[in-house]
């Protein structure tokens, strides 16, 4: 049907250009009263716009083509789907989504050839299923991966996620391997062994974050030990050097000097992208990080800072997380400058438990609605105006400024169940 769809649409492209090249031609007086005359000068003149529209059509035809070809055929499909372990077809087609490829019957092919191959060297169904990308490997390609993999002092089954580098650079990696030993890394067959065991984890998920930065497996051993040493000793936690192999790559010297800064303004938590970050992005994070501290000092974490801020009980304001959750992740810098101004305006502890989102929107927008709000002598009995979006809160104020003597004004659009911007919490009716 898509096909057809891409036909029509073309054919009534192709219309369009015959209308206009008519009106056209028209007024300079291509046409003539001889009608053979008229015939040849709109050939002429829609000849161009005929192969336009043709490739068009042409193209639709080629799309209805393929997308009449079958994704794959039920054997193929029934012994994929048994190998990977899946119950249904539909399991099977939400996991291929992930390979980034077109399910049809050649790729089913090679990737039972694939697994076939790898359950063959020892890897599981289910480490398969972990990389996915695995099942786009060609033939010829897989066998010459397979080829290189073997000759690194590891089984292939535990390292298997390499087979997704390069040609050259899985070759470069073992002839790094080649040249480790006991001298690099004493009491290690190879540097994934001693980077394993120094990150306490297993060479396939080891194997799996150096895919991303492969220059680990061939730094000199000496810069891999520096590096590894100085960023665990440091406070680093082990997981977090896993999330960012790419510190590897930098200057050994200024990661030193900003482990030291970091420790003497007792920053945590530490990450490795803090060593290798630009200095003004790390001096405002350090300046952030003491700010939190400074604002927290006194009351020890967020729920206690808004429970003694707003005069409500700690189970209210855990409260919030039910009602509206992203009103707890707020920062506790943003979530002080929102408190300042609606306290500062008379709002109460009352009021923001009602509408707890209203910690997630800017100082700014708060304070600026409430001038607008006082210098039309008007006092609304729901935060739910300040939450509006600004053309509600435009309309609002029109209304509300069009009735007179009003001190306090109900908010009648939000009793009739209307939602604004942001929201993520039933509405309360002002």
């Amino acid at each position: 049907m898509a096909g057809v769809r891409t036909v029509g649409a073309s054919g009534l492209l192709l219309a369009r250009h015959i209308v206009s090249a008519i009106r056209w031609c028209s007024p300079l007086g291509i046409l003539s009263k001889h009608p053979q005359q008229n015939h040849v000068a709109l050939s002429k003149c829609l000849q161009q716009l005929t192969l336009t529209s043709s490739r068009h059509i042409t193209f639709g035809r080629g799309q209805q083509q393929r997308s009449s070809v079958a994704t794959v055929d039920g054997p193929t499909a029934g012994e994929l789907r048994a190998l990977l372990q899946f119950g249904t077809d539909r399991e099977l087609r939400q996991f291929w989504r992930r390979t980034g490829a077109r399910l049809d019957v050649a790729r089913a092919a090679n990737a039972l050839h694939v697994l076939r191959a790898l359950q063959a060297e020892g890897v599981a169904p289910p480490a398969i299923k972990r990389h996915p990308a695995l099942l786009n490997i060609k033939k010829a390609r897989l066998s010459e991966q397979l080829s290189s993999l073997r000759r690194l002092p590891a089984p292939v089954g535990e390292v298997f996620p390499l087979l997704l580098l390069r040609a050259d650079q899985l070759r470069a990696a073992v002839r790094a391997a080649g040249r480790d030993g006991q001298l690099a890394f004493p009491g290690h067959r190879s540097r994934l062994h001693y980077l394993a065991d120094q990150l306490q984890t297993g060479l396939e998920t080891l194997c799996a974050a150096v895919r991303r930065n492969p220059s680990i497996l061939t730094f000199p051993g000496s810069r891999i030990t520096e590096i590894t040493r100085l960023m665990i000793d440091g406070g680093i936690p082990r997981d977090a050097i896993l999330d960012d192999p790419y510190i590897y790559n930098h200057n050994v010297s200024v990661m030193r000097e900003r482990l030291e800064w970091v420790h003497r303004v007792q920053l945590r938590p530490l990450r490795p992208w803090m060593l290798r970050c630009a200095e003004h992005t790390l001096q405002e994070h350090v300046e952030r990080f003491q700010l939190r501290l400074a604002i927290l000092s006194e009351h020890g974490d967020e729920v206690t800072y808004l429970s003694e801020r707003l005069g409500l009980g700690r189970a209210r304001v855990s409260a919030f997380r039910q009602r509206h959750p992203p009103a707890l992740r707020v920062s506790v810098i943003k979530m002080k400058e929102v408190l300042d101004v609606l306290l500062a305006y008379g709002i109460s502890g009352e009021q923001v438990a009602d509408q707890p989102r209203i910690l997630c929107y800017s100082a700014r927008r708060i304070r600026e609605r409430c001038e607008r709000l006082r210098a039309a002598g008007l006092r609304p009995a729901s935060l739910l105006v300040l939450c509006k979006t600004p053309k509600d809160f435009d309309r609002y104020m029109a209304a509300a400024t069009g009735a007179e003597g009003l001190a306090t004004v109900p908010d009648t659009a939000s009793a009739a169940g209307e939602r604004t911007a942001g929201d993520a919490s039933p509405r309360t009716p002002a």
